[in-house]
C-alpha cells in the first residue's frame, strides 16, 4: 500500500546520488587540493580547512537539489508531508531525546571499541581516534568562515538531507518492499556505517525512524538532528578550548576517559529506553500502521 510520495522515489536512484557526491565528487575535490597543495603548497593550512569546508557546503546543496528533484513530481505533497510540524508543547520532548542520544552515543561507542581495543588497537586508533575535529584554529588566525561553514553543514544541511535520505526515501521505499522492521534495521545500518560511532549512530537512526512513523513527518527527526549535531558541535569546541586543544588521542587517553563511557551506558541507554517505552508502545502496532501508510490513535501527540 502507497505510504507517501517518498515510496515512489527508487532506493538505488537516492543511494547512487548519496554515493557520487560524497565519495566520488567529494572524495576527488578533497584528493585535488591535497595534491595542487602537496605540488604547490599554495595555501595554509587554515586557508585549506576553508577551503575544504566550502567544498563540504557546496556538495551538500547540491545533493539537496538533486534530492528534490527527484521527486518533482510528488513536491506538492512531499511539501505537505514536511510543513507538519509539532505542537509546540512537544518540542521539549525533542531536547531531551537529544540529549539522551549524546548521552548513551558515548556509552555505546565504549561498548563497542574498548573490547575491539584489547584485539585490534591499530584499528580502533585510525577508524575512531585519529579523525580529524570538525573545527580548527591555530596560533596564526581563527578560520572563524571554515568553523562557520563547519556548524552550517553539521548543524543544518546534515540534518536535513540525511532525514531526507535515510528516515525519507530509504525508510519508506525499503518498508513498501521489505516491510517496516527490516526497513528500520537497513536503513540505520546504512546511516550507521557512514559513521565512526557505528553502534550509537546505529541506534540513533532506529530511534529516529520510529519518530519518524510516530509523527508521520519528518520535522521531528530533522529537529531532534538538529540539536543532538549541535550539542555534539558545542562539546567538541569546549574540548578543544578547554581541555584537549588539538593534542592527537591515544589509546591510553581512551582507556582514562572510559568512565564517561560507563556514564553514558548507566545514564543514557535508560534515558533512551524510558523514551522509547513511553512514546512508541506498542513497537508491533506502530511498525504495522507505518507498512499500511495510517496512524495509530496515538500517532498525533508525543506529550
Amino acid at each position: 500500500m502507497r505510504v507517501n510520495p517518498l515510496d515512489e522515489v527508487r532506493s538505488t536512484w537516492v543511494v547512487g546520488l548519496f554515493v557520487v557526491v560524497f565519495y566520488f565528487i567529494i572524495g576527488s575535490g578533497y584528493a585535488f587540493l591535497q595534491q595542487v597543495q602537496a605540488n604547490q603548497n599554495l595555501f595554509s593550512q587554515g586557508e585549506l580547512f576553508i577551503l575544504e569546508s566550502l567544498l563540504f557546503n557546496l556538495l551538500y546543496l547540491l545533493l539537496a537539489v538533486l534530492l528534490w528533484w527527484v521527486t518533482f513530481k510528488q513536491r506538492d505533497e512531499l511539501t505537505e508531508l514536511l510543513l507538519n510540524p509539532p505542537a509546540p508543547a512537544e518540542l521539549p520532548e525533542y531536547l531531551w531525546l537529544a540529549v539522551g542520544m549524546i548521552i548513551s552515543s558515548i556509552g555505546l561507542t565504549y561498548l563497542m571499541y574498548y573490547p575491539l581495543s584489547l584485539v585490534a588497537p591499530e584499528l580502533v586508533q585510525r577508524w575512531l581516534l585519529d579523525v580529524p575535529p570538525l573545527l580548527y584554529w591555530d596560533e596564526q588566525g581563527s578560520y572563524w568562515l571554515g568553523n562557520l561553514l563547519v556548524v552550517i553543514s553539521a548543524v543544518i544541511f546534515a540534518p536535513i538531507v540525511e532525514e531526507f535520505i535515510f528516515r525519507g526515501y530509504l525508510l519508506n521505499r525499503w518498508s513498501l518492499k521489505l516491510g517496516a522492521l527490516p526497513a528500520v534495521i537497513l536503513s540505520s545500518g546504512l546511516f550507521a556505517f557512514l559513521h565512526n560511532d557505528i553502534l550509537g549512530a546505529f541506534v540513533f537512526g532506529v530511534v529516529l525512524c520510529l519518530l519518524y512513523m510516530k509523527t508521520r513527518s519528518l520535522v521531528g527527526p530533522i529537529l531532534v538532528h538538529i540539536v543532538n549535531n549541535l550539542i555534539a558541535v558545542s562539546l567538541e569546541w569546549m574540548d578543544l578550548k578547554w581541555w584537549s586543544g588539538f593534542t592527537p588521542m591515544t589509546l591510553q587517553d581512551f582507556y582514562d576517559q572510559a568512565g564517561w563511557g560507563i556514564f553514558g551506558l548507566l545514564v543514557g541507554v535508560p534515558w533512551l529506553w524510558r523514551y522509547a517505552y513511553q512514546h512508541f508502545k506498542p513497537l508491533p502496532q506502530l511498525l504495522k500502521a507505518h507498512e499500511q501508510g495510517g496512524q495509530t490513535p496515538n500517532s498525533v501527540s508525543m506529550g
